[in-house]
């Protein structure tokens, strides 16, 4: 059989044929009816021509008759021999089904061709089986069906016609009326009825025109229109089958015209067809006049519907519509409407003025002189954008303070706005004293600074301070407000408190709490009074009306009524006077705070909250006469503690004690970078509109690369016309483009991180306009060059957006690379114990407690690795625009997770283990180490393409710190050579002259570039460095040596700078190079580790706590004397 024309009579597979079958017998159908179709429609060409014969010579009549009846027998009986050739065609068959189910991948095709070449063999059976097993396999039998109906209706309708053919023209036989003369013999007076008549239609639509004949019907119909410009067209208008009507339909109607009808040699009445045009918004622009802090130049904004500026600009909005219109008006969205301005008397341009304060919507509505409203009316967006108040931070020190008259207190700090800092800087309160406020601004120049750095040491002395008073500061910054105005800004509230020389710190036993006694309540009120003082001084300093802050001054003034009661109760208990008359004067203060918040209520004015933060000042301060020189103090294990820690004011005392129950110097807290700031996820959206606008641009800019070539390859006029319908959707394409520029400009706002974006893309809507414009004029190549500035920019703008947003990133796959190590750590773990449990030889007769314990490691560990995978597909959505590397990678990983079981397999694991099924419980747990190890690795994998080989990271990180513990060796090695003199810089004869000698060489290493990293001038690189190992290292204890080793360094290049002091080398060795000792050894065992994963690793390698290190030094001694001969 010849298999390669595709006929046969049946497949070798039984289900195969059976699922083919109805889909080649309809194409069998199929082929059969074109045959006798294209035998009747040779008959009805020849039956036509022999009625038209008939027409004109009615003699003819009966010949014509039976010779058509005999071509159509003649036709049917040659058309029945060809369709008996016709077979069934399997393999078109499954063709046709594949162009229909693409999911089939020419499986079908393949397996039917295997079973027309009767191959048994495995290949023809797999291709068959795939082929069956497809999800589309219900959908075959649908193949060509809809061909099918459509051919044979085709057929019937050719059948038709030529028996109504042969029908009339026998029936035409025996009409008197058969005659040529009796067929053009006019008709006279027909009426007829025209429908619309005179009409006003929208310019650009349709209308359809129809003539309805009462009586007998014309033969045909002409419609004919009467153009103003004297040209008339004429249209053969069509006739209904079922009813005495004639119809047309006119499209695209541009102008006004007179339309009639003409029929039989008559010509009907004339009608009339008047144009209008709706109301139509032609352009929108944007005038913007901003405010003259912002430093901005006024812009104005051409062909836009979306705006977005700075709170208090002045916006002018100019509307020019189409055609002149009565009224225009813009619509809120609760209803409220705003009617415009005519611009001047052509009655097109319309303004609106408005200073921006809040954000708005509108609908534009436009109504012309005839009543007509434009039927889409545009949405005009304005996005405002806040002033923000000044930013203020302190970076040391951290919180309260409780500091000796004889300490210097340097505060550091920073102050930064979204337009300028007029001033800045640091005031101090003190209660027996006015307020100062201390400016730290030193520029001059005329432009605003948007960023100031804060530095103050402030020297206690100048304030006449005593032991027990207190001192309140606070950083302040002056910008300008919405209203142009200054407006000043002030930061936290902080204390600091002037602490006794005699002060005794006392160790209190564990099991004491402290709680009840006196000591303990006066503690607890000193700190009720300091938030108290707190909320006034951020109430009275950011409230604008006494409504607004009603609540929170009812909140402050309830706490000190009770913070009044509380002072009641522990007057009685005060036994010296001293300390009575302090706690009256601190009554006394609360009482004047509650009368002046009583003013704020009855005068509904903001003053009387000066004097209420200042009384509360005085009460504290008093309250804090009251506190004891002795304190029983004890260290617990998390010492982070916040304002209500009764410790917490003599933190840093307690800090230098030497306990005898040492507490853990293991346990660090761990906070996992949160990717999901309103910010960041922000900018993620805006790099994503910005990629999609850069290539959605670059495929415009293709088109029209293309369309200049076709348009000078034109040589007709129909060309050039279809170049020039592609150029205006263009155009309409790029209109799209630039409202969507414009949303972009309004997400991208006036925040800090994408202020360089928003004038980017500002830049890229001005070329993407005069690309469009450009294009309404026929200039392709400039349209182009316009364009490809465009894309340029885009594309440049969301690159930089990408890289500076790529830290957050490689912060959120630093921490998911550790947590999936340690997950896979802590199943090895659990397997372990399991395994150590279930082969125990003895076990207890209620061994539950173990158990309970085992089961609720499986919880945990089901709990971490559900927060793992929710973590990995956070970040998997995050990049899927901005890093589509890293978005592949972590989805593979989640897909290959999915068929784990996990949360199944931790879940079956508890139950079985707490009914006592061991042995199945370990059974579902096996494999599972592997599992999340595989899991590890394939995190670490995606990890190390934004955080780059962990291996070359670590290898780096120990170089570094070679390089610095050499510098260190190097500067030790400087300050002890000894002078050209022959003695050393530490034997000098007299202090004095050692001292100056000292100071004249640290001055040398001071300038000396390269050398001594903590007295010289490479102490900044030095120390940049140190923290950019600290950054690379993720092991928490190893990086909180190097953290505490960098801020002694720190603390000891201050002491140089202020005193001149040169370090103690015992000191650095201790505080600096240990540490780094310890952080270069864990680096190389890690290295070793990585290097080599199936080497034996020394286990306990843990830095040793400090209270333990003498006596391992001294044991390790003792061994080497026990050694000695």
């Amino acid at each position: 059989m010849n298999h390669s024309s595709g006929y046969t009579s049946s497949l070798k597979h039984p289900q195969l044929q059976r699922r083919l079958y109805p889909v080649a017998k309809r194409i069998q159908r199929i082929k059969r009816l074109r045959v006798r179709q294209r035998a009747m429609m040779l008959s009805l060409a020849i039956c036509s021509l022999l009625a038209l014969v008939t027409f004109f010579a009615n003699d003819l009549a009966t010949v014509s008759v039976l010779t058509s009846s005999f071509i159509t027998a003649f036709m049917l009986a040659n058309a029945w021999q060809k369709e008996k050739r016709v077979l069934l065609d399997y393999l078109e068959a499954a063709r046709h089904v594949e162009s229909e189910n693409p999911d089939l991948r020419q499986s079908l095709v393949t397996a039917v061709q295997q079973q027309l070449s009767r191959n048994n063999d495995f290949f023809a059976e797999r291709t068959a089986s795939i082929a069956l097993g497809a999800k589309s396999t219900a959908n075959w039998q649908l193949a060509r069906k809809a061909d099918h109906l459509r051919q044979r209706l085709l057929y019937l309708g050719t059948a038709l016609s030529t028996l109504a053919i042969v029908f009339l023209n026998a029936t035409f036989t025996n009409s008197p009326a058969g005659a040529l003369g009796n067929h053009l013999s006019p008709l006279h007076s027909l009426p007829v009825t025209i429908e619309p008549g005179d009409v006003e239609v929208e310019q650009g639509s349709s209308l359809v025109v129809t003539a309805r004949f009462e009586k007998e019907l014309p033969n045909d119909a002409t419609l004919l229109v009467h153009l103003d410009n004297g040209q008339t067209l004429t249209h053969e208008m069509g006739r209904s089958l079922s009813d005495p009507v004639f119809a047309y339909s006119l499209r695209n109607i541009e102008s006004s015209a007179s339309y009639s009808i003409q029929y039989d040699s008559q010509e009907s009445e004339s009608y009339r067809i008047e144009t209008y045009t709706l109301p139509k918004l032609l352009q929108a622009d944007a005038s913007l006049d901003y405010p003259d802090y912002t430093g901005w130049e006024d812009a104005v904004i051409e062909d836009t519907l979306k705006v977005s500026a700075i709170e208090g600009t002045a916006l002018q909005y100019s509307f020019t519509s189409e055609k002149p219109v009565q009224a225009a008006s813009l619509v809120t969205e609760d209803g409220t409407r705003i009617p415009l301005e005519p611009k001047d008397d052509s009655e097109t341009e319309f303004t609106f003025t408005k200073r921006l304060q809040s954000d708005e919507r509108y609908h534009l509505e436009l109504v012309d002189f005839s009543g007509r409203e434009n039927a889409y009316p545009p949405e005009v967006s304005i996005k405002v954008i806040a002033n923000q108040r000044p930013d203020l931070r302190v970076t040391s020190p951290r919180g309260d303070q409780r500091l000796s008259l004889l300490e210097e207190l340097t505060i550091s700090g920073n102050a930064s706005d979204d337009f300028g800092l007029l001033d800045y800087g640091i005031g101090f309160v003190v209660a027996t004293l006015p307020q100062s406020d201390i400016s730290l601004n030193s520029e001059e120049s005329l432009e605003l600074p948007l960023t100031g750095e804060v530095s103050y040491d402030l020297d206690l002395e100048q304030y006449g301070l005593y032991p027990k008073d207190t001192l309140n500061w606070f950083l302040w910054a002056v910008d300008y407000g919405p209203d142009g105005k200054p407006r000043r800004t002030t930061g936290d509230l902080l204390f600091a408190e002037i602490r006794s020389f005699d002060e005794i710190f006392r160790e209190r036993d564990q099991g004491s709490s402290g709680q009840g006694s006196p000591s303990g309540q006066g503690m607890e009120l000193i700190e009720k009074q300091r938030r108290i003082s707190i909320s006034l001084f951020r109430i009275k300093n950011t409230a604008t009306n006494t409504e607004s802050v009603l609540e929170d001054l009812d909140v402050v003034q309830r706490s000190q009524i009770e913070a009044m009661n509380d002072l009641q109760g522990v007057i009685p208990e005060l036994q010296e006077a001293s300390s009575r008359q302090h706690a009256q004067d601190a009554l006394r203060f609360m009482e004047a705070v509650n009368d002046h918040i009583d003013t704020t209520f009855v005068e509904s004015q903001l003053r009387p909250l000066e004097s209420a933060w200042r009384n509360a000042q005085s009460a504290y301060d008093s309250l804090v006469k009251l506190s004891n020189d002795e304190y029983n103090v004890s260290r617990g294990q998390n010492q982070g503690g916040g304002g209500g820690n009764s410790q917490s004011r003599n933190q840093s005392q307690i800090n230098e004690l030497d306990f005898r129950q040492e507490d853990s110097r293991y346990e660090t807290a761990s906070e996992a970078q949160q990717l999901g700031s309103p910010d960041d996820r922000q900018n993620l959206e805006l790099i994503s509109r910005l990629n999609e606008l850069s290539q959605r641009q670059d495929d415009l800019n293709q088109r029209l690369q293309e369309l200049q070539s076709a348009l000078a390859e034109a040589e007709t006029e129909e060309e050039r016309e279809r170049v020039r319908r592609e150029l205006k959707r263009l155009e309409e394409e790029q209109r799209e483009m630039l409202a969507e520029a414009d949303e972009a400009i309004q997400q991208a706002g006036n925040r800090q991180q994408t202020r360089q974006a928003r004038q980017q893309l500002e830049e890229a809507r001005e070329n993407m306009r005069q690309a469009g414009e450009q294009m309404s004029e026929g200039q392709v190549s400039r349209a182009l060059a316009s364009g490809s500035r465009a894309q340029s920019t885009l594309q440049e703008t969301r690159e930089q957006l990408r890289e500076s947003n790529s830290s957050q990133f490689a912060d959120s796959m630093r921490e998911a690379r550790s947590q999936a190590r340690d997950l896979a750590e802590s199943q090895q773990k659990l397997e372990e114990a399991l395994d150590a449990y279930s082969n125990r030889e003895q076990r207890s007769l209620d061994d539950s407690d173990e158990r309970d314990e085992l089961v609720q490691k499986l919880g945990e560990q089901s709990e971490s690795l559900e927060n793992l995978l929710e973590d990995v597909q956070e970040i998997a959505e995050a990049a899927e625009s901005v890093e589509p590397g890293l978005f592949r990678e972590l989805y593979q990983v989640l897909r290959d997770t999915n068929g784990g079981r996990f949360e199944e397999r931790y879940e079956s694991s508890s139950q079985l283990l707490q009914q006592g099924f061991l042995e199945e419980a370990e059974e579902e747990q096996r494999g599972l180490s592997n599992e999340l190890t595989e899991l590890s690795e394939a995190v670490s994998q995606a990890a190390s393409g934004i955080l780059g080989s962990e291996e070359a990271t670590l290898e780096f990180a120990q170089s570094e710190l070679e390089s610095l513990q050499e510098q260190l060796q190097q500067e030790q090695q400087a300050q002890d050579s000894p002078s050209p003199t022959g003695q050393s810089a530490q034997g000098q004869a007299s202090g004095g002259q050692s001292a100056a000698e000292a100071f004249r060489r640290g001055m040398e290493n001071f300038n000396s570039p390269g050398s001594a990293p903590l007295s010289g001038a490479g102490y900044g690189e030095w120390l940049e460095r140190l923290r950019t190992v600290e950054s690379l290292i993720e092991e928490p204890q190893i990086r909180d040596r190097i953290s505490a080793a960098r801020e002694f360094a720190e603390n000891m290049r201050r002491d140089f700078k202020r005193h001149g002091e040169l370090p103690q080398w015992s000191m650095v060795v201790d505080e600096i190079a240990t540490p780094l000792t310890e952080a270069s050894s864990w680096l190389g065992n890690e290295l070793s580790r990585i290097k080599n994963p199936d080497t034996l690793q020394a286990i306990d390698q843990d830095p040793v706590p400090e209270a333990y290190r003498a006596a391992i030094d001294q044991y390790y001694e003792s061994l080497g004397e026990e050694d000695a001969p």
